[in-house]
């Protein structure tokens, strides 16, 4: 087993909370049978429209294929590539999930990229900043150690997850100028946040 296998290991399984509504809520890393349900999180944000670049119609393809790319991601951001990923459930249901992908070259191994997708029925009661810290608390004091920056992209338009993102430490480093364009023809532009983390490896 390599070093990084062993401190995956002994990475904590989950952690429990409590949601602002009092409802209970477990953020953990995944296991094979998130996929579909992760997918139709993933469908739900997308039909929502909200800080995303694809159409739901893009995001059509047969469950096998779901099932098997998920695999492969996953086994992908543990091993090789370097990365985590959390999931989130509310009561037993699948409501997100967030990932860190460590870049591969040497130079760049201290640097890792975040995605972040909350289903609409769960967002305003706390799961992203639980999903964020996991990721966060991944690079400082788990398996990531030695990841000391974090970085992520955001819409300008999105004021609720920019607020999420600031008041967790992340900084606007600058923006791609109409990056995003809207089926109205709206420009947005895409910013890019960091959060520079001490050396802890």
């Amino acid at each position: 087993m390599s070093a990084a296998a062993s401190r995956d290991a002994t990475w904590p399984a989950g952690r429990a909370f409590t949601l602002r509504d009092g409802r209970s809520a477990l953020v953990r890393s995944p296991v094979p049978g998130d996929a579909l349900p992760l997918w139709e999180v993933n469908r739900a944000v997308t039909t929502a429209g909200v800080g995303v670049t694809r159409l739901p119609d893009e995001l059509d393809k047969p469950e096998h294929k779901v099932i098997e790319d998920f695999k492969e991601w996953t086994e992908g951001v543990h091993s090789g590539r370097g990365g985590t990923m959390a999931v989130v459930l509310v009561e037993g249901v699948h409501a997100g999930s967030g990932v860190v992908r460590r870049h591969t070259p040497s130079r760049m191994r201290h640097w890792g990229h975040i995605g972040l997708g909350i289903a609409p029925a769960f967002q305003c009661v706390g799961l992203g900043r639980a999903v964020m810290q996991r990721l966060i608390d991944w690079a400082i004091t788990g398996p990531g150690r030695g990841v000391t920056r974090l970085d992520l992209n955001v819409f300008a338009d999105n004021a609720k997850a920019i607020a999420l993102y600031q008041s967790l430490g992340f900084v606007i480093e600058g923006e791609r100028r109409a990056a995003i364009r809207y089926e109205d023809g709206r420009h947005v532009n895409d910013l890019c946040m960091a959060l520079m983390l001490p050396d802890s490896r």
